[in-house]
């Protein structure tokens, strides 16, 4: 057989290959909406691999095709919305000065917040899991949080530099301090919706005031 002979019959076969590809990711796109979707209802130990495929339309059996267990399902559904968005990462890292801190960190919060309330089912149940121990998802949670940990560290080490912050202070450790806080107060900003939005923007305001102390920046214009 000639090579023109044989061409149509290899660009068949890798067209086909390239179509099962593309199936293949939509069904495990569609498997992990699923999971997401289900952790805005139910906690991690309350999931099943079987509510899994019935929420994504597909039989259990094709849940096993994609991942081994629950646990696996919902760790791909971490990576998938764990990372910061770049420009907030970013704002975190760019050195801020005594005119500008006031405005980026209200521009930081209001970006990380909002990530946050996009996808707080699936980071509540990684920080959960992390904290009962599940070593998979301390890993996954410090994987998801390097970035901007990166970020904060040279935002503080540019703090030193300008004389803010004590050069006492390691920049590392520190910049964990703040992710605590972050993830802490987006974890849990949402539980006291009920009080009302005046609440909300004066816990909003507690916020940027700790953060702004802890860089090393007086109180903000308003007084917040």
């Amino acid at each position: 057989m000639s090579a023109s002979a044989a061409q149509p019959a290899d660009a068949q076969r890798t067209d086909a290959r390239r179509g099962r590809g593309v199936q293949r990711e939509n069904t495990r796109a569609r498997l992990i909406a699923a999971t997401v979707e289900l952790l805005g209802a139910r906690s991690l130990d309350a999931l099943s691999a079987t509510d899994i495929a019935a929420t994504a339309g597909l039989s259990n059996a094709a849940f096993y095709v994609y991942f081994r267990d629950v646990h696996a399902a919902v760790l791909a559904a971490v990576e998938s919305v764990a990372q910061l968005p770049a420009g907030i990462v970013e704002l975190a890292a760019q050195p801020w000065t005594a005119q500008d801190a006031d405005s980026s960190v209200d521009a930081f919060l209001a970006g990380y917040f909002a990530h946050w309330d996009a996808w707080r089912p699936v980071l509540r149940a990684r920080n959960l899991a992390a904290e009962e121990g599940r070593p998979e998802f301390v890993i996954a949670r410090q994987l998801g949080s390097q970035v901007i940990a990166d970020a904060w560290q040279r935002q503080i080490a540019a703090g030193q530099a300008a004389g803010r912050i004590p050069a006492r202070y390691e920049p590392r450790p520190l910049a964990h301090v703040i992710l605590a806080l972050l993830e802490r107060t987006g974890a849990v900003q949402r539980d006291y919706d009920d009080l009302g939005p005046a609440w909300h923007a004066e816990y909003t305001g507690a916020v940027k005031h700790t953060l702004l102390a802890v860089l090393g920046f007086r109180r903000s214009r308003r007084g917040v």
